[in-house]
């Protein structure tokens, strides 16, 4: 007898049964998840029905229970649907996947539990508190009102790597005749190799091992060996010429990355040393450095949870060169993505072109041992480039995957760039990465019917080589070059300051591991919609240490405009910019005048040079060396004033050196911003150790508009034709002191915290100002902002449109006054915090303007007029220092007392006035501009008067007589500032601050260096501390009463450290003994906040 059933298939097991529970699709995404997961040991929560991410965390306390990150991951996801209106209907995680980089704990299990997510898919055993596999399954207890399906995630990483048995590798030379010469290492001879040297590498563990053995397949084979023994390697220059203790530049940067051991095919001299061979078959050796500082991974636990797979140094292109060290989990997306993309297998050939401390040869290397292919190897020699090997290779081959630099591209022949382009190329994939993308050359060459796939890769060494890659399809305009889809693992933004982020990779700078999966590159990037509505990403340049540099704008308009020009770059050096442009006809040149039409004002760069040989400015890596030409513009340019400045000037300007000409302005010969620039870097480069100024404050003295011809020649001839000597009048006292050093010891900080930061868009170069709690700072981008000093709360936001903010502002009881470069001065009420009016003015405001006790406002303006403001009478008056009798424009503040007027010009004129009437009481002239403000000596009628030359001056307020004069040795820009009774600190160029006493008269009594560094900005004198900041944005401390002390050095500690470069004083406010906040606005774009706390 039968009876009816209804059978309901279990579908999730059917799935599991047949082994397809997630389709190929799903498989890719879901491992893109769990990379981004892993790569900052977080979690996410995704929407399988949207295809989204709805909510992902990190760790926070890694103490605290309740910052684990499935506790933070839930806490969020509440918050953001208590938040939103439309998720009325969905609760919590219910439906959702959720990702974990490691299993959770009982606490964190049942919080998912709680919030009713749907699957959870973790990597990472946590065998001490795991509650999905380790120690229980709570998902399976029948005490719980919801069940939830868990997943391990197992990926292959290359802990356990092992390179295909079919990878083999072929190398090539050249013999005398200059025919190609190939020779063939089979797996068996690679892995036996490999093999000894892992042997020999067991009593080592997490360590970094150095190879200095040059590219062959014996290099290839010890990379696999030390990979294998569970070590990391660095490459190095194979050259042992010289002991550790001549500082050697392999030494060197053994001692630097912390390098255990070298393998090499040379005994490696040293007597701190031990070395022994890898096997009786192998020519290799393994030395030991007794004396190296070692640090293994083990020391640092999450190196080794990462499994470092290699080191490297950046190239520093946005600064100092940087250690990093690449886990696994960081390259292997990179290679396991290339070849998926590039549809490649054990059948194709990889090209090992570039060199090994250029991270791609990683990419290269570890392709082909991942696919099991054939790595072919050009063998370097000493006679000719690699790239005459590589051209003849790519010529004769057949090669699936090939990695060139724009420069390497440039210096193939013209044969060689056909045949690569042509019809019957023998390369199926090149990938053109590293710099600018060379449109034009490509374009040149490519055939209609090409075979050959190029694509543009972006990446930073910072997250392991590649990030991004895109295939061009068609032919391409060079302004219109994205960098195309991120790779597997890896995610692509812009950020509010425009830069490049890079999210799901993580390396070790400078041995710490990055706290999140994000890098923030330098690197200058804008969003576009192409012409099928998606988003593309583009590079527009990179930020460099002197300031924002839109390189690749500049580069890729010339390369539109010209499609003969297939090599431009341009390269900068402080204010001053230089392109070059290569044409495919070495005859073809553009007219610079006509060039230049083409070109936004802005970024016309300072000299063109056509057409010069680059092979002298590669790097080893196939990149251009931009110091180089910068040193060949400077060679260049010094080349044609070095004999003669009357020849340069009419050569060079058009300018005609003759009496009648010595006294007119140099805007009178059409000199502008371009050419100002120039003769700045120029001078520069010659009397930068005598008269120690930088280009930024020799251009500001050469723009000034009262700047005379005779000024121009006399600082030309004193620097250029005089062997650089610079003389002093005899009838000025000298300020010759000994110079005692600043040493900078250890920081007594305890505690940094940034408090907040606000972007002001870029160059704050005013100092930020504070009063009653409210913070007050403006930039370059036109912002004014005010401030909540203690939350940094926005109070007042404004944006001049087309206007340059530069100078501090004014602030009195009532009002806040600042100029800006078009010539306007705006007026706030602090109250209300509205735009009163706006005052016209008929030039650039560069100064700070001057509130009287009266709410009287003094300000002045380029236009050579004082402009006085009583806001109690409503009255306006403009007094004429300068507009019809040629002293110089006005730039520093004036000093306003009971009935005068005391304001210093450029012209070097010291002018006082009756303040009502503008009446002039006296006029003083002293031998240079000034930039500093005029101050009044405490408890005198005396004010003293500070020219860029360091010439001290004191008047008397009431009848302009000079008391006392002294000439420092160094350039001077702000005012001095009292110092404990009847002293004075200066602060001067060249990393000096100067201690003065004053009494009857002037006495330079010491002068203090702080070796290589540049001080603008006058001592803050705050309590028994002084306090200086440099250009390169570090914060000193010094101790007040020392400096009056006899002594032979002086101490000082860093304090804050903003790592760029800042115009400005700093805010510091004491909120008790030890304790500080401070407040600083970088040339960069941020104003940061920081709480300090003291030892």
């Amino acid at each position: 007898m039968f009876w009816p059933t209804a059978f309901h298939e279990d579908k999730v097991l059917e799935k599991k049964l047949n082994g397809c529970l997630l389709d190929a699709e799903q498989c890719r995404l879901y491992t893109d998840l769990f990379f981004r997961v892993e790569q900052c040991s977080g979690a996410l929560i995704y929407d399988p029905v949207a295809n989204c991410v709805v909510i992902e965390e990190t760790p926070g306390d890694r103490t605290r229970p309740l910052h684990h990150p499935v506790m933070r991951l839930v806490k969020a996801l509440a918050d953001k649907q208590s938040n939103d209106s439309h998720s009325s209907d969905q609760y919590l995680a219910t439906g959702y996947d959720a990702f974990l980089a490691c299993e959770p704990c009982t606490m964190c299990a049942m919080a998912l539990v709680h919030c009713r997510v749907k699957r959870v898919f973790f990597g990472k055993l946590n065998q001490k508190l795991g509650a999905l596999f380790s120690r229980w399954k709570l998902q399976e207890s029948k005490y719980i009102n919801h069940h939830y399906q868990v997943a391990q995630v197992k990926i292959d990483r290359l802990s356990s790597f092992r390179p295909n048995p079919s990878f083999r590798v072929r190398s090539f030379s050249r013999d005398k005749l200059r025919n190609l010469q190939s020779h063939s290492h089979t797996s068996a001879q690679i892995f036996d190799v490999a093999n000894a040297v892992e042997s020999q590498l067991s009593r080592f563990s997490n360590c970094l091992i150095g190879i200095a053995i040059n590219k062959s397949s014996l290099y290839v084979s010890v990379v696999i060996g030390i990979s294998q023994s569970g070590n990391a390697f660095l490459s190095l220059s194979s050259s042992f010429n010289d002991t550790p203790e001549t500082g050697d530049d392999t030494f060197n940067m053994c001692k630097r990355f912390k390098v255990a051991c070298v393998i090499s095919e040379q005994i490696v001299p040293g007597e701190n040393s031990h070395t022994f061979k890898c096997s009786e078959k192998i020519n290799l050796f393994v030395t030991v450095f007794n004396k190296l500082p070692i640090r293994l991974f083990s020391e640092n636990s999450e190196l080794v949870d990462h499994r470092i797979l290699y080191a490297i140094q950046t190239s520093g292109s946005t600064g100092q060169p940087k250690i990093v060290h690449v886990p696994s989990s960081a390259i292997m997306p990179n290679i396991v993505d290339f070849a998926d993309r590039f549809e490649l297998a054990s059948t194709d050939t990889v090209l090992f072109s570039t060199q090994l401390v250029f991270d791609p040869s990683i990419v290269e290397m570890f392709l082909a041992m991942y696919l099991g292919c054939e790595l072919l190897i050009p063998m370097p020699s000493s006679d000719e480039p690699q790239s005459v090997l590589i051209e003849q290779i790519v010529t004769h081959f057949d090669i699936s995957f090939v990695q060139l630099t724009p420069a390497h591209l440039q210096r193939f022949s013209k044969s060689t760039l056909q045949n690569l382009f042509g019809s019957r190329s023998r390369v199926k994939c090149l990938l053109v990465g590293g710099d600018n993308f060379p449109t034009n050359l490509i374009n040149l060459y490519r055939h209609q019917s090409h075979s050959i796939r190029i694509f543009n890769v972006y990446g930073v060494t910072e997250v392991s080589c590649w990030a991004s890659c895109h295939e061009l399809k068609d032919f391409p305009c060079p302004e219109a070059m994205p960098i195309g889809e991120p790779l597997t693992g890896t995610r692509l933004e812009v950020t509010d300051s425009g830069l490049v982020a890079i999210h799901g990779r993580r390396c070790s700078v400078e041995f710490i591991m990055a706290s999140t999966d994000c890098t923030i590159t330098e690197d200058i990037s804008s969003v576009v919609i192409d012409k099928l509505g998606k988003k593309q990403l583009y590079v527009k340049g990179r930020n460099k240490p002197n300031s924002i540099l839109p390189s690749y704008e500049i580069e890729n308009l010339i390369s539109a405009q010209y499609p003969q020009v297939i090599f431009a770059k341009l390269v900068y050096q402080n204010i001053c910019s230089f392109l070059f442009l290569n044409s495919s006809d070495p005859n073809f040149c553009v007219d610079n005048s006509k060039l230049m039409k083409n070109i936004p004002k802005h970024l016309r760069p300072t000299r063109v040079f056509w057409n010069e040989n680059l092979d002298s400015f590669i790097t080893v890596n196939g990149k251009i060396d931009e110091k180089k030409l910068i040193a060949h513009a400077r060679e260049h340019l010094s080349g044609q004033c070095s004999v003669n400045v009357a020849n340069f000037l009419q050569k060079s300007y058009h300018i005609e050196l003759n009496e009648d000409n010595l006294n007119f302005s140099l805007r009178n010969f059409g000199l502008g911003s371009l050419e100002f620039a120039e003769l700045a870097f120029l001078m520069e480069g010659n009397c930068y150790k005598d008269i120690k100024m930088s280009s930024t404050e020799l251009l500001q003295l050469l723009m000034d508009e009262k700047t005379i011809l005779k000024d121009l020649v006399d600082m030309l001839e004193n620097t250029l034709i005089c062997e650089n000597k610079l003389e002093v009048s005899s009838s000025t006292p000298s300020g010759s002191v000994f110079t005692i050093p600043i040493d900078i010891v250890t920081s007594d900080v305890s505690d940094i915290q940034l408090v907040w930061s606000s972007n002001l868009g870029k160059c704050i170069d005013g100092s930020p100002v504070i009063d009653s709690g409210q913070v007050y700072a403006n930039s370059h981008a036109g912002i004014f902002r005010c401030f909540d000093y203690a939350s940094g709360e926005i109070l007042l936001d404004y944006e001049a449109q087309s206007c340059a903010l530069e100078a501090t502002c004014g602030i009195s009881p009532d009002f806040v006054a600042l100029g800006g470069l078009n010539g306007d001065l705006l007026v706030f009420e602090r109250k209300t915090r509205l735009l009163r009016e706006v005052l016209k003015t008929a030039g650039e405001i560069r100064m700070t303007p001057v509130f009287e006790s009266d709410g009287t406002l003094f300000c002045g303006s380029y236009d050579g007029y004082l402009y006085v403001r009583n806001f109690g009478n409503g009255t306006n008056n403009r007094f004429d220092i300068s507009a019809t009798q040629n002293r110089g424009a006005m730039r520093s503040s004036p000093l306003v007392t009971t009935n005068t007027v005391v304001i210093a010009t450029l012209g070097g004129h010291i002018v006082a006035i009756e303040k009502t009437l503008g009446e002039t009481f006296w006029c003083n002239k002293v031998d240079g501009p000034v930039f500093a403000n005029v101050v009044q000596i405490s408890g005198t009628d005396l004010c003293c008067v500070v020219t860029v030359q360091g010439h001290i001056n004191m008047f008397c307020l009431k009848d302009g007589k000079k008391q006392s004069e002294l000439q420092l040795a160094a350039t001077v820009f702000d005012a001095p500032v009292p110092f404990q009774q009847s002293h004075l600190l200066i602060s001067g160029g060249n990393g000096l601050i100067f201690l003065l006493e004053y009494t009857s008269h002037l006495v330079l009594l010491k002068s203090f260096q702080l070796a290589e560094a540049r001080i603008v900005r006058s001592p803050i004198v705050l309590g028994e501390f002084v306090f200086v900041i440099t250009v390169q944005g570090v914060l000193y401390k010094i101790i007040a009463s020392n400096m009056l002390k006899s002594c032979s050095n002086l101490s000082c500690t860093s304090i804050v450290d903003i790592k760029e470069e800042t115009f400005g004083s700093p805010v510091i406010l004491q909120k008790s003994e030890k304790q500080f906040h401070i407040i600083i606005g970088s040339r960069r774009d941020l104003l940061r906040c920081f709480f300090v706390d003291l030892k």
